[in-house]
């Protein structure tokens, strides 16, 4: 019996999706060429942007447009195109 496919069931795969779409937008905002200063953003501050862009809450621990890049404001967009 394959039980890999009886563990593996839609809810299981879209709540999988919605984390490692997160873990991978977090990924980007740390990176220093993400933010204005390029120091890049602290990792809570980037997991909570990252989930917040994810699940279109719009919620925010920075000033968006003088915080980021523009290349983190492209990931920030791609994050709530993506699943939004």
């Amino acid at each position: 019996m394959n039980t890999f496919k009886n563990t593996l069931n839609p809810p299981k795969i879209l709540v999988l999706g919605f984390a490692l779409i997160i873990v991978i937008g977090t990924f980007l905002l740390t990176l220093p060429f993400a933010t204005e200063d390029g120091k890049g953003l602290s990792f809570l501050d980037s997991l909570f942007t990252a989930t917040s862009a994810t699940c279109v809450t719009g919620l925010i621990v920075v000033d968006t447009g003088d915080t980021f890049s523009v290349f983190g404001e492209v990931v920030i967009l791609s994050l709530i195109k993506l699943v939004g």
